[in-house]
Order: C-alpha cells, then sequence, then structure tokens
C-alpha cells in the first residue's frame, strides 16, 4: 500500500528519525552515523546501494516494539563519512562490525536483515562472528552470482539541472528498477531516493557483482532466510537458483516470495515484509 502523505516527506522523515536516537561511532573524517530504535536483541538492519537508513523507514517502527533496532548509514552512503576504499565490501562491512561492537558489546549476539547491496556486507560480517549471529535475512540481495534478469534501462540523471526534471526521472527510475505496482512511486519514496542518490558515493553495483555474499555463505552459521518480491526485475526468473543456493548452505533456509512485489520490497510491500520478519525472528 503506499504511504498516505499527512505531512510533508521531509516532515515524515524527521519524525520517524526523533523516534530513534542518533549515535556515532568512529570512522573517517567523518563518523558512521545510526539510527537506533526500541530496546531488547539487537537487530541490524543494513540498507541498499544508493540508500541509506531509509530504506527501512517502514520496518523500524514496527520492529522495534520488541528489539533494539540498529540503522545505520553505512561508510560511502547518507550522512556517514567514507570508507577507506570505496570500491570492496570489505572497507564497508568492518567499519560496520567495529561500530555495532562498540554499541553493543563485542560479545553480544545479534541478528542482521540486509537489503540488496547490504546482502554483501551482512554476509562478510556474519561469516566472521560465528555463532554470535543468529539470523541472516537477504531482502532482494545481489552478490550471490547467480544468473540475472536482463538489465533494466534507467534514467539518466547524471546532466539534469532543472529540480521538477530531475525528481521526474527519479520518480520514472523507482518506477523501472525499485517497485512493481505504480501506486508505490508515492511522493515519500521519490524524496527518499533523491535524498539517498545525491549522497551516495561508494560503487555499489560494482561490488555486487563480484559474488561477495556468495563466497561468504559457506562460513555462515547463523540460520538464513530470503525475502524476494517475485516482480524484482534483478532476479525476475530467476528466484529457484536464490532458494536452492540458500537452502543448499542451510537446510533449515526459508525462502519467502513475495507476489506482486519488485526490489524495494520492505516498503512496497511493508506489512507482509514486517509480518514475516516478526514470525522468522520471534519477535513478541
Amino acid at each position: 500500500m503506499p504511504v498516505l502523505m499527512t505531512a510533508s516527506p521531509a516532515e515524515m522523515v524527521a519524525a520517524m528519525a526523533a523516534r530513534g536516537r542518533r549515535i556515532e561511532t568512529p570512522l573517517s573524517a567523518r563518523p558512521l552515523v545510526w539510527k537506533a530504535f526500541g530496546e531488547g536483541r539487537p537487530l541490524v538492519l543494513l540498507h541498499g546501494g544508493y540508500g541509506s537508513w531509509t530504506h527501512w523507514i517502514r520496518n523500524v517502527g514496527a520492529l522495534s516494539r520488541s528489539r533494539l533496532v540498529l540503522v545505520p548509514d553505512m561508510p560511502g552512503f547518507g550522512d556517514s563519512g567514507d570508507p577507506e576504499n570505496m570500491f570492496t565490501a570489505q572497507s564497508v562491512a568492518a567499519p560496520v562490525l567495529a561500530g555495532l561492537d562498540e554499541i553493543i558489546g563485542p560479545q553480544t549476539p545479534f541478528d542482521i536483515a540486509a537489503f540488496s547491496f547490504g546482502g554483501s556486507v551482512a554476509g562478510l560480517i556474519a561469516a566472521s562472528q560465528g555463532e554470535r549471529v543468529g539470523h541472516v535475512v537477504l531482502v532482494g540481495s545481489g552478490g550471490l552470482r547467480l544468473p540475472r534478469a536482463p538489465q533494466v534501462e534507467l534514467r539518466n540523471i547524471s546532466l539534469l539541472k532543472d529540480p521538477a526534471a530531475l525528481m521526474e526521472a527519479h520518480r520514472a527510475n523507482l518506477g523501472l528498477f525499485m517497485f512493481h505496482r505504480p501506486a508505490s512511486v508515492d511522493e515519500l519514496s521519490v524524496h527518499l531516493q533523491a535524498a539517498n542518490v545525491a549522497r551516495a558515493r561508494v560503487k555499489s553495483r560494482r561490488i555486487s557483482r563480484m559474488g561477495v555474499l556468495h563466497d561468504a555463505l559457506p562460513q555462515i552459521s547463523a540460520r538464513l532466510v530470503g525475502i524476494w518480491g517475485e516482480e524484482d526485475v534483478i532476479s525476475k526468473g530467476h528466484l529457484d537458483e536464490r532458494e536452492a543456493l540458500l537452502k543448499a548452505h542451510d537446510p533449515r533456509a526459508s525462502f519467502h516470495r513475495l507476489a506482486g512485489a519488485g526490489h524495494w520490497v520492505q516498503y512496497e510491500n511493508a506489512d507482509e515484509v514486517n509480518a514475516i520478519l516478526a514470525r522468522e525472528l520471534g519477535l513478541d
């Protein structure tokens, strides 16, 4: 369902951010910035490429009712500083794990859910932490070195100077790449897309195609959960391979296919994704 606009998009983002706490951990010239919501067993949410914590804006409220939900702007994205290397998942993952250890302590167990490019970062973190990580939930994740659907041609925004034309291009790209249902392209999603793309510095698409998550899977002892939109433009027609790969590494793995949903599934089908996460993670 689209978000009902009772306030401006900027006001909606500010209101959600105000429900949580801002935490900073060391990174570079600028810190790594986290949003923290709720209390309880930590649940880390990692955003996708060209994103920020707001990729999870429709989920943090529900998930934080019984969990400490920690959502960073990963290095090279959003309000955070840059990693040492813009071209490796390891340079993104290491400061996230170090920051998490500073916030919750290096021995505290946690769960992790990751969207798109965030799956590669989650894979590296989970592979290094063994049984400390209970669940790894992959939401439309890349980095699996599996067949993809034909590439979608997005509108080039790099040369657009007119603000109205730029916003229209973002609107078009959301419909082409992120969402399946046209109604999902609402004013909030357009606002988030424009803000996130403008602040993204890490070359996430290049990293995702390196197969980092695929290579990390054999070292992950956490229970695996997959959530994919059936109409995801990256993996449409190839969900069987993704399910088979997860279950080959973890026979306990569960795999959820959401009908009528595209790539940014936790926004487009927020209630359904929140319910799946509640069941899989045993949220009260």
